[in-house]
């Protein structure tokens, strides 16, 4: 943060000036030399080796000082007329910025006592520059002023026509290239524009600009662009009570500088419309022009445009114009054209008064460059018959100036002959004839305090825009879904009549067109506001301005780039997140309907879809009037509009110098980001959204006898589970190591795909209208999505609370050894085997050799979880306001997911959060396996009392990788599917699954498989939705063999999904059985009695 302070404050030091007026008296030399900025090509040209063509055949250029062409050189003479003559560059935007500065006063408020602001951009004494060849001339650059010394030697040539020039020398014939004061005695001029050359590397790097920058350059102040011919202006001109006039005639009676410029022609626009490259143009007398000269100043935006054509001295044509520009102009002002009004395209005019006199609306200009003696010839121009027919309005204009000769009555006449540039206007004309207007606003130090935040929007924290449409509150409450055991998880419900996700359960499988850019706008730089309880409401004017792009190559286009000011319950002093309604929103730039490019929505009383625009023109400057009351807590938060784009910037605040406000900077989120796919092979993880969305169920006879003929019935559609959802990537997010159990962190995930490429959709607009490209996603491509949930608890609660118990009630002797313990294996494992149990799991964590945690096989109703919808394409997003270690003891699963099965893609997964040190995982590959299944009627052969049938069950292959490896299989299936067949009967479609040696469906009692020293070949059979190995089961690894899983009903033909899943402390592979099924063979031992047995005992 800097601020402003008053110069009288500030110490006393050697300006660099003041170091070199030194060594020229100590070496007593006579006039400064600048050894950077020299006098040579490399000064003049971008590249010294190739001259523009404006300098291709223009004769040699010698370097004079003033002192050597003018006759009496000063910086400003008192009896100067104010004209400004343009040079051979392309500047026009500078110097018409200079002439409009040069007539505003440093003081509005205070004219008698100050000069003009041009005297406070040199910081030399009146007399050095004559004297030592040296001034100091300061320019406002990227958020301070910076001060460059230059010598005063001028790149000079003889004029290119033979021209009377005021001041010049009669020993001379030489004039500056560049621009120039009308009278050759005024230096102020080619000083500046020297300035702002070596301040940029050279001359040629002045070529094309606009003038709202220069504007903001000379003055330090604050620029607001009105675009006239957008529609946001149009309804405000065409509105109601002529608003935009009002808002001209504030601005003038504020004392605002203010610089209108013409519109562009009807070839340039008709050029821009089709993509052409503008036709070299004739060569002027004194040599060709630059390619560069063609350039427009500012934007390219059709509304925007403005040509260069009076800076090569060239008649715009008098063709029609084409699209709103020519709608425009002949509804205002029938006729009126560039070219044929007196006015060039580009020039900057200044506005010097807005009156209403008798009926009629006037506005006063001074167009600082006049050409060849044209003015302007409409209504109230110096030749207009106006004058003649109305006489009374000249008398009452005539001490403004720009009033001709004009006879009052047979005694009295008024006005002058002297054209000094001044004229006026009629408004209607002046709305259609400029198309735009430069509100330049000045702070002076006296009655203004300025806070001066210099900031940046990096690949971190460039989050792009905030974009709210008038459905943002159905819509946001439709992106995060909560659920947990006081309400219905979608698992839950098989009907669509539930409305669950916005009402339409074609949600879950419908993609959107384009990414919301609320999954990255909180990644922005924010600034919270306070105004002190018991202060006054502060109005502030806030203005975000991006670091000036232009560098000795090149001009580099400005960023599109925008604010948004949020209101904020009292005391609130954090990073938002999310905005969920507009109410939040007290003030937003791109919705603005004038702010610099007119943007947003028209302000004519009413907002209308006709003016709406959601795009963002790029200005460098962007500014807007909010006042903050005492009490509340505001939040600014500036952005650019594509998310990504990289930028300097600077954020200012101007205030009364009396106000009280306090400015903090919210601290920058901690991010994680980890990159995965989708991808299919033996393993696949393209399992597809939770829910699927199935045809709708058989209706039977007698259901529908009670419904009308043609009546829609509501359960057309069905949300089922999809048993291959465990399949996707999943990750795993804990909070820091060491923080406390109920220390809160805020958490944003989001999930981009990173393999889609957009397609560039050229906009087309109405009217003419020029619209931005847009960016296009193929429309074949699935949505994605998220779900989050807690880690299972890797026990039963109940048994982990018995396990506690037990070990604080463990008894011992008096030398502390646990005493001898009555083992019983009536109800629960005995108190001595808990302890076991946890004092190997304490070891176990101690050593780093436990399981990772188990991946996540299916969401049940009573477990809480969030899920987006899959709606977007190309990102999706969940904000979680509080995640704590006592919230989700072991973490949180987030599991990506696509809209449809079976896709490929690849996509990352970036965690957000106000809490550093957070810890995100992928499960690991090797570790934690997750295979879909389904019993059909081939392969439901049941358990292995069906001797005939149960080798026809699905078989899966287990390798292990590494050593002896401890593991844990699961066989889920999901609840929801098999709910009815589990009502019907319990017993037979109860599960278990089978582990052999070897490829081949067998279940060896041999011994080949030990657990606790016993054999093992299969888990029990239980009527519960999910079955796992015993606790720490172990399997050694198989010399190139593999171990076979082989999941089943306890009856045959139960038909019905499932899941395999394996989780290992070290490397294994699972994967799928291709080969074909095997046919019935010899039965096997055991029987229904050794099943039984092994059930009674679980």
């Amino acid at each position: 943060f800097l601020s402003l302070e008053m110069a009288e404050n500030q110490e006393w030091e050697q300006s660099e000036e003041d170091r070199i007026i030194a060594m020229l008296q100590d070496t007593r030399a006579t006039n400064y030399c600048d050894p950077v900025f020299t006098a040579d090509p490399s000064s003049l040209y971008r590249d010294p080796e190739l001259a523009p063509d404006y300098d291709k055949g223009s004769g040699a250029i010698r370097w004079v000082r003033g002192m050597d062409y003018a006759s009496n050189p000063d910086y400003l003479k008192d009896d100067a007329s104010g004209v400004v003559v343009n040079g051979r560059m392309d500047d026009l935007w500078l110097v018409s910025a200079m002439a409009a500065v040069a007539a505003h006063p440093i003081d509005p408020n205070n004219i008698e006592d100050g000069g003009s602001l041009i005297e406070t951009l040199f910081g030399s004494s009146p007399d050095d520059f004559k004297d030592f060849g040296v001034y100091t001339a300061r320019i406002y650059k990227n958020g301070q002023w910076v001060e460059v010394v230059c010598d005063t030697r001028m790149p000079c040539a003889p004029p290119t026509k033979s021209v009377v020039v005021p001041g010049l020398k009669s020993s001379t014939s030489l004039v500056p290239i560049g621009c120039r004061a009308e009278d050759a005695n005024e230096q102020w001029v080619p000083f500046l524009e020297k300035a702002f050359a070596k301040f940029h590397g050279s001359y040629e790097s002045l070529n094309s600009g606009c003038i709202g920058e220069g504007l903001v350059d000379l003055t330090g102040g604050s620029v607001e662009t009105i675009v006239l011919g957008s529609p946001a202006a149009k309804a405000l001109i065409d509105g109601p009570g002529g608003r935009m006039w009002t808002m001209i005639k504030a601005y003038v009676e504020d004392k605002y500088s203010i610089v209108c410029a013409a519109m562009p022609t009807a070839e340039e626009d008709r050029r821009e419309a089709e993509k052409m490259v503008p036709p070299a143009p004739e060569a002027p007398p004194g040599g060709p022009r630059s390619p560069s000269a063609m350039k427009r100043i500012g934007s390219t935006n059709s509304f925007q445009r403005q040509n260069s054509l009076s800076s090569m001295n060239i008649t715009t044509p008098t063709t029609p114009m084409s699209g709103a520009a020519a709608n425009l102009a002949f509804d205002k002002a029938a006729g009126i054209m560039p070219g044929t009004s007196g006015i060039e395209a580009g020039a900057g005019l200044s506005v010097l008064k807005a009156l209403r006199v008798g009926k009629f609306d006037l506005v006063q200009l001074k167009n600082p460059l006049p050409s060849g003696g044209f003015s302007w010839t409409g209504s109230w121009g110096r030749r207009a018959e106006e004058w003649a027919e109305f006489p009374e309005i000249a008398e009452e204009l005539a001490d403004y100036g720009g009033v001709p000769v004009t006879r009052v009555n047979d005694d009295t006449t008024v006005g002058s002959i002297i054209d000094d540039g001044t004229f006026w206007m009629a408004a209607q004309e002046f709305m259609a004839l400029f198309s735009k207007i430069h509100v330049c606003r000045v702070f002076p130090d006296n009655r203004f305090k300025q806070f001066c935040i210099h900031g940046e929007w990096d690949a971190d924290t460039s989050g792009g825009g905030l974009r709210i449409h008038p459905d943002d509150a159905d819509s946001s409450a439709a992106m995060q879904i909560e659920y947990h055991n006081k309400t219905r998880s979608l698992l839950d419900l098989n009907l669509c009549e539930s409305y669950a996700l916005r009402a339409n359960p074609e949600v879950l499988v419908r993609p959107a067109a384009n990414p919301s850019a609320s999954s990255s706008w909180f990644k922005n730089p924010q600034y919270s506001i306070t105004v002190p309880a018991g202060a006054h409401n502060v109005k502030v004017h806030i203005s975000l301005l991006q670091h000036d792009r232009r560098t000795k190559n090149k001009l580099n286009e400005n960023l599109a780039l925008g604010f948004t000011v949020l209101r904020r319950k009292p005391g609130i002093v954090s990073r938002c997140w999310d905005v969920m309604k507009s109410s939040e929103v007290l003030f937003d730039s791109t919705k603005s309907p004038l702010i610099n490019s007119g943007t947003g929505w028209a302000a004519a009383g009413h907002a209308s879809k006709e003016v709406e625009t959601m795009d963002h023109d790029a200005t460098r400057e962007i500014c807007g009037d909010v006042v903050f009351e005492p009490g509340c807590s505001y939040l600014i938060v500036p952005h650019t509009e594509k998310q990504g784009a990289c930028a300097k910037y600077v954020l200012r605040l101007f205030t009364p110098v009396h106000s009280e406000l306090n400015i903090s900077m919210i601290p920058k989120i901690s991010t994680l980001k980890l990159e995965s796919g989708w991808v299919r092979g033996d393993v696949e993880s393209c399992g597809g959204p939770l829910l699927t969305v199935q045809d709708k169920p058989n209706v039977k006879p007698e259901e529908s006898k009670d419904q009308s003929e043609g009546e829609e019935r509501p359960h057309d559609v069905i949300l089922a589970a999809n048993p291959k959802w465990c399949e996707n990537p999943q990750f795993l997010l804990r909070m820091p190591h060491g923080v406390p159990q109920a220390a809160i962190a805020r958490v944003t995930f989001v999930v981009k795909r990173t393999d889609l490429t957009p397609k560039v959709v050229r906009g087309h607009g109405r009217k003419g209208q020029a619209q931005p490209d847009r960016l296009k996603y193929d429309d074949r491509a699935p949505g994605v999505g998220m779900l989050i949930c807690k880690v299972s608890a890797s026990e039963d609660p109940a048994d982990r609370r018995r396990r506690d118990k037990a070990e604080a009630a463990e008894r011992t002797d008096a030398l502390g050894e646990a005493l001898p313990t009555k083992e019983s294996s009536l109800r629960h494992k005995p108190r001595t085997v808990y302890l076991a149990e946890a004092r190997e799991a304490a070891a176990m964590s101690e050593s780093g050799n436990e399981l990772p945690v188990e991946r996540k096989m299916a969401v049940s109703s009573k477990e809480w979880h969030m899920m987006s919808d899959l709606s977007n394409r190309v990102v999706s997003h969940i904000s979680m306001p509080m995640f704590s270690s006592s919230f989700a003891p072991d973490g949180l699963i987030i599991v990506p997911s696509l809209s449809v099965a079976g896709t490929p893609g690849t996509f990352s997964l970036e965690v957000h959060s106000d809490t550093p040190g957070l810890r995100l995982d992928a499960m690991p590959a090797g570790r934690s396996k997750t295979i879909a299944g389904e019993w059909i009627q081939a392969t439901a052969g049941g358990s292995h009392i069906n001797t005939g049938t149960w080798k026809r069950n699905p078989r899966f292959h287990l390798k292990v990788l590494g050593g002896r490896t401890k593991l844990k299989i699961t066989l889920t299936r999901p609840a929801s599917v098999w709910k009815s067949q589990v009502n019907k009967d319990s017993l037979g479609c109860m599960i278990g699954f089978y582990v052999c040696k070897g490829p081949i469906t067998n279940r060896d009692l041999s011994g080949n498989i030990l657990y606790e020293d016993e054999p093992w070949s299969e888990t029990p059979f239980v009527p519960t939705h999910s079955v796992s190995t015993p606790v720490n089961f172990e399997l050694p690894p198989l010399e190139d063999e593999v171990y076979s899983i082989i999941p089943a009903t306890f009856d045959a033909d139960k038909l019905g999904p499932f899941v395999l899943s394996v989780t290992a402390d070290s490397e294994v592979h699972l994967s799928r059985d291709t080969g074909k099924v095997e046919k019935p063979a010899v039965k096997v031992a055991g029987g229904m009695g050794a099943f039984a047995g092994r059930f009674a005992r679980k």
